[in-house]
């Protein structure tokens, strides 16, 4: 059948950039244009969480370390102005963050170059 929209949210909440699930196949998504990365329920369409990250943008998330109990936060600071970045003085960094549930290994793809360019 055609595809059904698991989650929608506000123009307020900016654009979904990366995104990762968690161990409990929840979704987590770093909104660009905003300070913004949010946990939500696929099946219900509900929020769980948010968290406000401080960096003029937010770009991606994925778990990691040992245990997957860290989920990483890349930002950046395309567009930023000097005064934005003495507010957000961590855009740019690789951030960590604990939530209360980890991630699940992600798959590896491998992409074999077909020799055109």
């Amino acid at each position: 059948g055609p595809a059904k929209a698991a989650i929608t949210f506000e123009s307020e909440w900016g654009t979904p950039d990366g995104m990762t699930i968690d161990a409990g196949g929840n979704l987590w998504i770093a909104h660009w244009n905003t300070h913004l990365i949010s946990h939500w329920n696929p099946k219900t369409g509900n929020v769980l969480s948010k968290v406000q990250i401080p960096s003029f943008r937010v770009t991606s998330c994925m778990f990691g370390g040992p245990d997957l109990r860290t989920l990483y936060v890349t930002t950046g600071t395309c567009d930023a102005t000097e005064a934005d970045l003495q507010d957000f003085p961590l855009s740019g960094a690789l951030l960590g963050l604990e939530p209360a549930v980890g991630g699940i290994p992600e798959s590896r793809l491998l992409m074999a170059a077909n020799g055109r360019g």
